[in-house]
């Protein structure tokens, strides 16, 4: 787990030497441990590693090949390097170190990009051939890892993270103001490839390219989730067990201390008893360290403490206030080089800085879960609607009956608000209907009350897409596109701000194939989501938390928060003359509402939150 940058010259030009010096040292946070860089003809490759796997000089990075023909940066783990290493011995490969990057090589070496397949981890790398003087890379299949990518002035230039790229002073790199409307007006965040700056884009994820020496690049998939199997009919809960256990256990291998960070939902309690049941057929084990966010209007306490009763952990709890992170909020942007989601990201760059304090450099998170398993609540209607699309109308009104009991709800109005929606949702499939929507979206963005026409006007017309409401192509649509790209990258950054490795279990590929094999059936029943996993996981953890159906996840109180501690310092911000002269805001208007929502008559907290981190974001 590191950060890299690279510069791929097509112009005649030598790659810079400085240059590459400060698009690496930049990210220095993402790799304390060491650091190293490589230069030949027209590339150059800069590394900041974080040690993780083989601690020695031998896993240091740029790592060349005994011939030098090949040579490679890579950021991230690859789990099951120990069986590819097996293979690799077996076909006359040698190794100096025991870590996954020269397994890593040397598969590329055997296999070419066909190696991709083989990998299960998580990877951004660059192998650059002598020989052929072409360049290949790859990211994961889920985007786990980042990779930024921008093409300027007869040079190709790769990083771990923008602001690397935008190190490179011989390029004026400004705003993407479109991407930036899209966020304040319309609340779109990491919805495509681009960035926030022009010019500076991500690789896809489940992508691999290449570029020869006159600099033209070619990119293709090399993964994409599988379709339904209607065949299947094994024991989906017994298979998802028995992978996800495989999935913890290849995620423990590690030279440096592991923890976990414990919401008391229903995901990080699996991980953490998994850690516990795994730990204990170990010949020493040790106590897992656990972190947990608690907050006293969301409290998680009960069912932390029955995991904590189960298993062998030392629990380190932490709670914050707004005032706390709103000092680290300048910070925490500049790591992150773009816009964050919410608050949460915040409690989340805390509960890392905590993390690392203590000691620890790996974690195991929960992330991935609720999108490919079907966790959010809001997914219940497009399960629904698959049955009804299906003309399922009596299993679904059973199943709608099943929710409401549990609820509280009224189950007729949920059966005909279903059917409702089902024949809304056919209008969308007419060309017709979808410009005519698209046209309203802009009209509506191009009006917004909160910002001016310097802003307003950088919103483009787009043709409304047709929305799939089936639960399967809903749930396709969030692994890859949103919210899990936003979602992974939040976690990336605040783990990377710190030193840390976060490695996501749910997120191994043959997990995610298996859920998306089995269609909606055992993903949701009755009242309950990820109905797998609760099914996988009995006898497993404990029982209040494998049944309970709410959801929280590290919440935030942002709502008190900008009626309280945090409304002087929203007023100070928007009221200083620098906001005013940009003309981006209609700050009267702002302010009012602001001062609506303090007397409890409105809820402007998360636009509020979008408007201020943008500001601070610009002046950063």
């Amino acid at each position: 787990m590191c950060g890299f940058a690279a510069i791929f010259t097509y112009d005649g030009s030598r790659p810079d030497e400085r240059q590459l010096t400060r698009m690496t040292d930049v990210i220095a946070h993402r790799g304390p441990d060491s650091s190293g860089y490589w230069q030949h003809d027209n590339v150059g490759l800069g590394f900041r590693r974080l040690s993780i796997q083989d601690l020695s000089q031998a896993g240091d990075q740029p790592m060349s090949t005994d011939d030098d023909r090949y040579t490679i940066v890579f950021n991230g783990e690859i789990y099951n390097f120990i069986e590819i290493r097996q293979q690799l011995e077996k076909l006359g490969h040698r190794f100096h170190s025991t870590g996954d990057t020269e397994v890593l090589l040397h598969a590329f070496r055997e296999w070419g990009w066909n190696c991709l397949p083989k990998f299960n981890g998580m990877w951004a790398f660059l192998i650059y051939d002598r020989e052929t003087r072409k360049l290949f890379g790859s990211r994961d299949r889920f985007g786990v890892k980042p990779l930024f990518h921008a093409n300027v002035d007869g040079r190709h230039l790769f990083s771990s993270e923008i602001k690397s790229i935008r190190a490179n002073s011989e390029h004026e790199w400004g705003v993407d103001w479109n991407m930036a409307a899209e966020f304040l007006i319309n609340n779109n965040l990491d919805h495509n490839e681009r960035s926030f700056f022009s010019g500076i884009t991500k690789i896809d994820p489940g992508t691999a390219f290449e570029i020869d020496a006159e600099g033209n690049m070619t990119r293709w998939k090399f993964w994409e989730l599988p379709p339904i199997d209607a065949d299947y009919s094994a024991d989906a809960a017994a298979e998802f067990a028995d992978l996800f256990a495989d999935a913890v256990n290849l995620r423990l291998r590690s030279d440096v201390p592991l923890g976990v960070f414990l919401s008391g939902g229903l995901d990080s309690t699996s991980i953490i008893c998994e850690m516990d049941r795994i730990n204990r057929g170990l010949p020493e084990s040790t106590a897992i360290s656990a972190f947990s966010f608690m907050h006293r209007e969301f409290d998680e306490s009960e069912f932390i403490t029955d995991t904590m009763n189960q298993v062998s952990a030392n629990l380190q709890k932490t709670s914050t206030d707004g005032a706390h992170l709103w000092e680290n909020v300048s910070d925490a942007l500049w790591f992150h080089d773009e816009p964050v989601h919410s608050m949460t990201a915040l409690i989340g760059f805390e509960l890392a800085k905590i993390t690392r304090n203590a000691g620890i450099k790996v974690i195991l998170n929960g992330q991935g879960a609720d999108e490919a398993a079907a966790g959010y609540t809001d997914y219940f209607e497009n399960y629904w609607h698959s049955m009804m699309s299906r003309g399922e109308y009596l299993r679904c009104w059973n199943e709608i009956r099943a929710f409401a009991a549990a609820f509280g709800s009224n189950a007729g109005q949920i059966f005909m608000a279903t059917f409702s929606r089902l024949l809304r949702a056919q209008r969308r499939r007419s060309a017709l209907y979808r410009r005519l929507s698209g046209r309203r979206h802009l009209a509506a963005g191009q009006s917004h009350p909160w910002f001016g026409d310097g802003l307003r006007s950088h919103l483009r017309y787009a043709e409304a897409p047709f929305l799939d409401h089936r639960l399967d192509p809903r749930l396709r649509e969030s692994v890859t596109g949103e919210p899990l790209p936003l979602y992974l990258r939040i976690e990336d950054r605040n783990s990377m701000a710190h030193g840390i490795e976060v490695r996501l279990p749910f997120l191994d590929y043959r997990l995610v194939s298996l859920l998306f094999r089995i269609g909606d059936r055992w993903k949701m029943k009755g009242p309950w989501n990820k109905h797998i996993l609760r099914e996988a996981m009995k006898g497993r953890i404990p029982e209040s938390a494998r049944v309970r159906k709410e959801k929280m996840g590290f919440p935030a109180p942002v709502k008190t928060w900008f009626a309280g501690s945090l409304y002087d310092a929203a007023v100070s911000i928007l009221s200083e003359q620098r906001t005013r002269e940009r003309g981006l805001y209609d700050i009267d208007r702002i302010l009012e509402d602001l001062r609506q929502h303090r007397a409890g008559t409105t809820d402007v907290s998360m636009p509020l939150f979008d408007v201020l981190q943008f500001e601070l974001w610009l002046r950063r």
